[in-house]
């Protein structure tokens, strides 16, 4: 009798109550009776949503295939319908990393091809990466491939400053577009312009496998990315055993400012990175260590979701460990307007961190969406999925104060409803506004207009006190901040997209408002 009670009172004292989650607003599922999966997912300027993911599929959705895996983008509305649906490839494999909306309110999207035929005009050996413009409409406008002779593997996009745009991935070639390969797989970063042509390219690494899985351009116009690298020489130093995170800086033409590397003895994998408001940055990934710079991992056989919060330079300061004793794995890292974070990633876990997950008596993944203060503690999370295998690598803030998850399912029931069958299927799931969000402009009688917005943005306020304000994009990233009375703002330059105001006064306090720039 009293071991019973030590049980409860232990199971008792590890419980963790979160404040409410968002709910579902909607969810749809895309595909057919094959294999289609979702890979990424933004927010539109008129307030809809664009992802993209592949397909094997050719019934349901999918009207078109040109063989084994499609790049397949759709275009949805703000209520989640489908306003079109477009497939692109050749014969063989290609598959989607990354998808932005470009400033005349088309996308690009970067993926890889292994094809030399049907929508792709050529190809340097084996796997290229593959970039896609299309207009509005889906229209295919140009597509261009990066590459050698071995393989190339992009991971992800991002637009700059300039209106070209930035991929980061990892090459095992030495000719062709690459130069200066150290050995085995190395990070590559390419640099285009608005057209498409390669402004610089640049490898990182050593003679292990090293890979870059996220880029962005910092508030200063330079670069950084992460990845993971297991190297021991060339572009990398401090490596803490089998696999670590790698995160690097760069400056504008592509040269290393500094590197670090973060992690224990056994594998840690960098999956995101982004600016954060105070100039530092935040690195999302997995660990599976209980040593080096882990620390709280939790005791199993497979991994953690791990944040790390670095200084402008590098040096740590926060790391938290997110999960259960199952497999727990981070692949995007939003910061909120009130600079705290979101996370999303998956979840195999019933404990510890996870208060839900949607399997029954054999363990499954679900959907695992974790909110966090500035300083890393867990305010709210939620599972998404069902009793079979739910996961997701991307999500957006939206201009509700919501998210837009692009993720996938392979059954019915529990979260999920219209799943076609086969495999898996592209899951698109909308939740509501961030509970927690900082109080926005409306509750104090102030207002922003125009909404969306094309060239200024008027800020009406009842004073005229000196005001900090900041604008951040979806990622986080401020890409303006000034102390000014004025009342309006200059956003022509901006690209199209959501973007958060921040406005902080002595009177008002500190005011958050969405608002999209056409």
């Amino acid at each position: 009798m009293k071991k019973t009670l030590l049980l409860a009172f232990t199971a008792l004292t590890t419980a963790t109550f979160y404040a409410q989650a968002p709910e579902i607003q909607w969810q749809k599922c895309f595909g057919g009776t094959d294999s289609d999966y979702a890979a990424c997912v933004k927010q539109t300027a008129e307030g809809g949503y664009i992802t993209a993911g592949y397909t094997r599929s050719v019934d349901g959705d999918i009207t078109a295939n040109h063989g084994q895996d499609d790049i397949l983008v759709v275009k949805l509305n703000a209520s989640g319908t489908a306003e079109w649906k477009k497939t692109f490839g050749g014969s063989s494999t290609e598959q989607p990393s990354g998808i932005q909306q470009t400033t005349d309110g088309g996308y690009i999207i970067s993926g890889m091809t292994y094809s030399v035929n049907g929508d792709i005009t050529s190809n340097h050996g084996n796997r290229d990466f593959w970039v896609l413009k299309l207009s509005a409409d889906g229209t295919l406008e140009w597509q261009k491939t990066y590459g050698g002779n071995n393989n190339e593997n992009s991971n992800t996009i991002a637009k700059t400053a300039d209106g070209g745009y930035i991929i980061a991935g990892s090459s095992a070639s030495s000719n062709g577009d690459v130069t200066n390969g150290h050995g085995s797989d190395d990070a590559w970063i390419v640099k285009l312009n608005s057209a498409g042509t390669i402004q610089w390219q640049k490898t990182y690494g050593g003679t292990g496998t090293d890979s870059a899985t996220s880029v962005t351009q910092t508030a200063d116009g330079s670069y950084i990315f992460c990845g993971t690298t297991n190297s021991t020489n060339g572009d990398v130093s401090g490596l803490h055993g089998t696999l670590d995170y790698w995160v690097v800086k760069l400056n504008t033409a592509g040269t290393i400012t500094w590197q670090k590397t973060f992690g224990g003895s056994n594998a840690d994998e960098a999956k995101s990175v982004i600016q954060t408001s105070d100039g530092g940055y935040i690195v999302a990934g997995s660990t599976g260590s209980s040593d080096g710079n882990v620390t709280g991992f939790h005791t199993g056989t497979a991994s953690d979701e791990w944040l790390v919060k670095i200084s402008a330079t590098g040096t740590i300061e926060w790391q938290k460990t997110y999960g259960g004793t199952l497999e727990d794995v981070a692949y995007a890292v939003r910061q909120l307007p009130d600079n705290g974070y979101v996370v999303l990633g998956y979840t195999q876990s019933q404990d510890w961190d996870v208060d839900f997950n949607h399997a029954m008596t054999v363990p499954t993944l679900d959907i695992w969406m974790v909110r966090l203060d500035a300083s890393g503690v867990i305010q709210w999370q939620k599972s998404l999925g069902n009793y079979g295998y739910d996961d997701s690598k991307d999500f957006d803030l939206t201009n509700d104060g919501g998210f837009i998850v692009a993720g996938n399912s392979s059954l019915n029931g529990g979260d999920v409803s219209g799943y076609h069958g086969g495999n898996t299927d592209l899951w698109i799931v909308k939740l509501a506004a961030d509970p927690l969000a900082t109080q926005s402009f409306s509750d104090k009688g102030v207002s922003v207009y125009p909404n969306p917005v094309e060239s200024t943005l008027n800020i009406q306020v009842p004073n005229t006190t000196t005001a900090n304000i900041a604008i951040y994009d979806s990622r986080g990233v401020m890409v303006k901040s000034y102390l000014s009375d004025e009342k309006s703002i200059d956003v022509s330059d901006l690209a199209s997209g959501t973007y958060i105001l921040k406005y902080t006064d002595p009177e008002n306090g500190t005011l958050v408002q969405k608002f999209v720039k056409k």
